[in-house]
């Protein structure tokens, strides 16, 4: 786990110092990798890399990067780790060409293995091979061609972008600002969809001409071919809807307890591969399904207690440290928590922007930041149970939004859209007089959490006009984000257009597709690598191995949901290491009580960033607009949290690049 930087000249007449600059660039870097620092230019002074590391597998000077292949050929900065390297170095070592080289290994890093496998086979067959988490930057010196290339589902982050005949990419975003005569012109077209989903989609970044390298693809730009950079055009190395669609046609019909043998086998075989560090492991634990079956398996591998981590909060209707720490006496493990108290929200926010390199605002990045500087204080990698609600079928979208056309479309339009706008026209404290009673007695599977907002939620939702509309309806919130940001395109509502009406799929793998081609990648993948590597942790992610998923997707939906519960299949294989009391209950979700927070101890920070005169200056906002929201969500007459919160972020970390 590691971060990069790296400039290619297109054109011999930039006079950049990029010996200097990428410098510049790795030292905004740091935090990911404390441990060595490197540096390479080519003699041409065309192309410059460099590489902050965090020393995690082979620590001695044999890991060091950039890397130079034995041959001369290729250069190689890596942020990540490739899992299955043993293996990997085994196949190496019995190929030919290898043997007819006399090659010879300086040390076990992934890092050297990986370089081997590029001279050996080739960049593009070294993918199709590789099992990992990673972002690649190599150039091949024989070709004049630089590659870079991301992993599958996204886990570690790769910018790019082409100004002034300079090709500029990094690990995150804040390295850009160290390359002179490289504007960073703020992208507000993107806004309203930040607004509605907390993040901006790849391969769109904040800033206009800068681009997030979309998961499983990679790009090739060979300088001897006059490439049109500016226009680069990435290629798949593996393609999500593709596996998704093949396994729809390929559907497992095997026995629940097959299966559950079968998927056991395979997460513990992630797990084994992920446990492999010469620094100290341990394992976030936060008492949901996801998290429990990783420390369950990782604890029934190891004859040493596994430190696990959890965070909790005061607020009692948000906090699940008290299960976490049950299953954790349970399993036997290590176990540490941290409980937040509302009086100290306010030196984790006021840090948020230092940790996000762009506007980036959901709401559990708080825990998951305090939780990461726990952690690290002891251990330099944690395990996670990121990825289990997407593959498993968690969400609560997928179990009742997926059929909820079925219901909403007897009802005639103007008639759902009358019963929304009067729901939403209630206040908030009515709202929960109203529905928290007869909650109370309804059965465990079909109780609510944070009531309010799934009232919110349901309002939105019954609007929809097609079935195609119902995931995005989750999500809109009861706000017209493009009134609300200045001097935008009216029909710039949507960036993502994913054209599967007629895939075939049905809804629940719909809604799957559409969360693992951009809210896992671009909101809990980043959410994670930002926080955990803000404190130097490697967070590594077993369930998002792709040959658990390409499995996983095979299983019928039936399996996956069932009695109005997601993760049926997930839960009988839990069952095999911990009681079902433990873990049965209803989701909560990894979230934050920032609806209380913003009306208490977040109200003065949250007032000076939202002040209408400063809002007015800064020329993004409708001033009005936000100071009437703020005013409703104060009064508690609605609950705007959400909303409000995606714009202090923007406005905090806007603050900040005005400072800089």
């Amino acid at each position: 786990m590691c971060g990069f930087s790296g400039i290619l000249k297109i054109k011999d007449r930039n006079d950049i110092d990029l010996k200097k600059t990428v410098s510049a660039m790795c030292d905004r870097l740091v935090h990911r990798g404390p441990d060595d620092k490197g540096l390479w230019i080519d003699e041409q002074n065309t192309i410059a890399l460099a590489h902050q590391r965090l020393a995690i597998i082979d620590l001695s000077l044999a890991g060091h990067q950039p890397m130079i292949s034995k041959c001369g050929r290729y250069v190689l900065v890596f942020n990540g780790e490739i899992y299955n390297h043993k293996s990997i170095r085994n196949e190496l070592e019995n190929d030919i060409l290898f043997k007819n080289e006399n090659y010879s290994w300086e040390g076990q890093s992934d890092t050297e293995i990986l370089l081997t496998a590029i001279t050996i086979w080739g960049f593009a067959k070294t993918l199709e091979r590789i099992v990992g988490m990673f972002a690649i930057a190599c150039w091949d010196l024989n070709q004049n061609t630089l590659f870079l290339t991301r992993d599958r589902i996204g886990e570690k982050p790769l910018y790019y972008g082409v100004k002034n005949n300079l090709l500029v990419f990094a690990s995150e975003l804040d390295a850009f600002e160290e390359v002179k005569d490289f504007p960073l012109d703020i992208n507000r077209e993107i806004i309203p969809f930040y607004l509605k989903r907390s993040f901006i989609p790849a391969p769109f970044s904040i800033y206009k001409g800068i681009h997030k390298l979309i998961p499983g693809t990679y790009l090739e730009i060979n300088m001897d071919q006059k490439n049109e950079v500016s226009n680069l055009k990435p290629i798949q190395h593996w393609n999500l809807k593709d596996q998704l669609v093949k396994s729809q046609k390929n559907k497992l019909n095997k026995s629940d307890k097959s299966l559950i043998n079968n998927i056991d086998f395979l997460i513990k075989d992630s797990i084994k591969n992920k446990m492999v560090a010469d620094v100290p492991i341990g394992a976030f634990l936060s008492g949901g399904l996801d998290s429990s079956i990783v420390v369950s398996i990782m604890q029934s591998l190891s004859s040493n207690k596994i430190k696990t981590y959890t965070l909790g909060f005061q607020e009692s209707e948000y906090d699940e440290s008290h299960y976490a720490k049950k299953i954790a006496k349970f399993l036997g493990t290590d176990h540490k928590e941290f409980i937040l108290k509302p009086s100290e929200v306010i030196k984790v926010v006021t840090r948020l922007t230092d940790i996000y390199d762009e506007p980036f605002a959901d709401i559990s990045q708080i825990p998951m930041v305090l939780i990461s500087e726990l952690a690290s204080k002891e251990v330099k990698v944690c395990l996670s149970g990121d990825g289990g609600d997407e593959i498993f079928a968690g969400y609560n979208r997928y179990i009742f939004g997926a059929n909820s056309w079925r219901i909403i479309k007897c009802f005639p339009l103007q008639l759902r859209i009358f019963i929304s706008e009067f729901i939403l026209s209630i206040s908030l404290e009515k709202l929960k007089r109203i529905f928290i009673l007869p909650s109370l007695f309804f059965p465990n599977i079909l109780r609510l959490n944070i009531i309010d907002e799934k009232i919110y939620k349901f309002a939105n939702l019954i609007t929809a006009r097609n079935s195609s509309e119902i995931y995005h309806k989750i999500f809109h919130q009861g706000a017209n984000f493009n009134n609300i940001v200045k001097g935008v395109s009216k029909n710039q509502n949507e960036f993502i257009s994913t054209n599967d009406e007629d895939i075939n799929l049905n809804t629940v793998h719909k809604m799957i597709l559409e969360d693992m081609r951009c809210y896992l990648p671009d909101d809990i993948l980043v959410k994670v690598d930002r926080a955990t590597m803000y404190s130097s942790l490697e967070t590594r992610l077993p369930l998002l191995d792709h040959r658990l998923i390409n499995y996983v997707f095979r299983v019928p939906t039936e399996k996956k949901i069932r009695f109005f519960k997601g993760k049926w299949i997930l839960r009988k294989l839990l069952n095999k290491y911990i009681p079902e009391k433990l873990y049965d209950r209803p989701k909560k979700g990894f979230s934050v009580p920032m609806a209380e927070w913003l009306r208490g101890p977040l109200r003065e920070w949250a007032e000076d960033l939202i002040d209408s005169k400063r809002i007015e200056k800064d020329g993004f906002f409708n001033p009005f607009l936000v100071e009437k929201k703020w005013k409703e969500h104060l009064s508690g007459k609605k609950n705007w949290s959400s909303l409000l919160w995606n714009i202090l972020i923007f406005q905090l970390w806007l603050n900040k690049i005005n400072n800089s």
